[in-house]
């Protein structure tokens, strides 16, 4: 309930883009999908949770809980003058519970869905009643949505078997693998958040009635991710020993998030405002409105593929792409029937990403060897539409796993990075620089003390 109170209530934005639409949206996943391109749709490590695709669940090796924060760090550019900014907050906390030896799932967890948080303000001249006056608007804004659910992952499995045989051909041992895997997963979702806004216009000239207009958007409804996971193994070599050697196989995945109508609540003041010591105070009410309504959030599609490779000493290798696609033209705000048109553009995503283990924890010499890396490459066209053009964005992406070895458990260190570039310095844009950090732990007990195990003697 704390860290509930603690992620809605933090500040998770420093662009100036999150005053549009309904803010910077959140990527939910966990440090190694956003070191992978930010790819959920075949993304099934059993070490990390992945609520982008439910039906990973049943993939995970046991109970784990994942927490992780992220930093911020940006460089606003307009073509003639840079800004730096930085922000760091918790960025997600889940918790997968997994009986030892289940292939089912059940998950739940907490992170932002979008974000809001924006100070700027632009001075202009402007002629009134032929006088010259210097005035300055000023824009600012914070808040956003949070995004907790509940999800089950279950997976199905084809019984194959492989075969070993003596010199005469004669069978002496078995291994038992499954040729194709299935796994469907749900999320339910529930969105609730608040995001605040003021504009104002300051006459610098203190003889004139300044105006304030503030703005309090209050947003919850439910929603749901509906997942699915499909592999197949197309070839595999074991040793005498019964170790593996060499498999190739693939992993097809898609998520879908169907349409969704917010319940939307409005509250906008507007004032005029006088500045003594500079502190504004009101001087007289020019509206109120207290509205309802409803803000529709366009359904969403994810598919990938990958091609995974496994060799001896637990070497692994795949190469994945993704396809990600929300129409966001489509949204709309009602408040009290009267219809607000956010002119937002089809947010459209593709995605390469590479993960590579160099050896199992048991053949690795050193702690570099058993870690997991992962690395990618990200474009997209975002939502947002601003004079014509369509912000697009461009990330590189690098993640690693590395394994506590002291906890005796899979428990693990997580370090995700992207750097990427947001907007342009063309149409009186700006062009935003940034790096995106992710450190967090996933925790899992000591196989020797498995939690949710039926114990069949006291």
């Amino acid at each position: 309930m704390l860290i509930t109170a603690l992620v809605q209530g933090q500040s998770t934005s420093i662009s100036p883009y999150s005053q549009f639409g309904i803010g910077d949206l959140n990527r939910i996943g966990n440090a190694s999908i956003s070191g992978f391109g930010g790819i959920t749709s075949v993304f099934n490590d059993p070490y990390n949770i992945n609520p982008g695709n439910p039906a990973s669940y049943g993939h995970l090796n046991q109970t784990t809980l994942q927490v992780a924060a992220r930093a911020n760090f940006l460089q606003l550019d307009n073509g003639s003058a840079t800004q730096e900014l930085n922000l760091s907050h918790l960025n997600h906390v889940y918790v997968c519970f997994k009986p030892a030896g289940a292939r089912w799932g059940l998950t739940l967890g907490i992170a932002p869905y979008s974000s809001t948080g924006y100070e700027s303000s632009i001075l202009r001249n402007q002629e009134i009643e032929g006088n010259t006056a210097d005035i300055r608007d000023n824009y600012s804004g914070n808040g956003g949505i949070t995004q907790g659910f509940i999800g089950f992952g279950r997976r199905f499995e084809t019984a194959n078997y492989i075969h070993f045989t003596d010199p005469f051909n004669n069978i002496i041992d078995s291994l038992r693998y499954s040729k194709h895997s299935l796994a469907i997963g749900v999320n339910g979702n529930y969105y609730f958040g608040v995001i605040e806004e003021e504009r104002s216009i300051d006459f610098q000239d203190p003889n004139f009635l300044d105006t304030r207009i503030t703005s309090r958007n209050k947003m919850k409804s439910f929603g749901a991710d509906l997942g699915l996971q499909y592999s197949y193994i197309f070839s595999q070599k074991y040793d005498q020993d019964k170790k593996l050697k060499e498999r190739w196989s693939m992993t097809a995945g898609l998520s879908y998030t169907p349409e969704m109508s917010w319940s939307t609540s409005l509250k906008e003041l507007g004032e005029t405002t006088q500045e003594f010591s500079l502190v504004s105070f009101p001087i007289d009410t020019t509206y109120i409105i207290n509205g309802t309504g409803t803000t529709l959030i366009p359904q969403r599609i994810t598919g990938g593929l990958s091609i995974n490779y496994q060799g001896n000493k637990g070497r692994e290798i795949s190469l994945a792409v993704e396809y990600r696609i929300q129409e966001w033209s489509t949204s709309e705000r009602t408040i009290n029937g009267e219809i607000f048109n956010p002119q937002l553009a089809d947010f459209t995503e593709s995605s390469i990403g590479v993960r590579f283990v160099p050896k199992s924890i048991q053949d690795a010499q050193n702690i570099f060897g058993r870690a997991h890396y992962y690395f990618g490459v990200r474009t997209s066209e975002t939502y947002l539409q601003l004079d014509g053009y369509q912000l697009q964005d461009e990330a590189f992406t690098f993640a690693i796993n590395i394994p506590m070895l002291a906890s005796k458990s899979i428990s693990r260190f997580n370090f995700g990075m992207e750097l990427g570039q947001r907007g342009t310095v063309d149409n009186n844009l700006l062009q935003e620089n940034y790096l995106n950090l992710q450190i967090g732990v996933s925790l899992s007990p000591y196989f020797k003390n498995a939690w949710f195990r039926q114990r069949k003697y006291d």
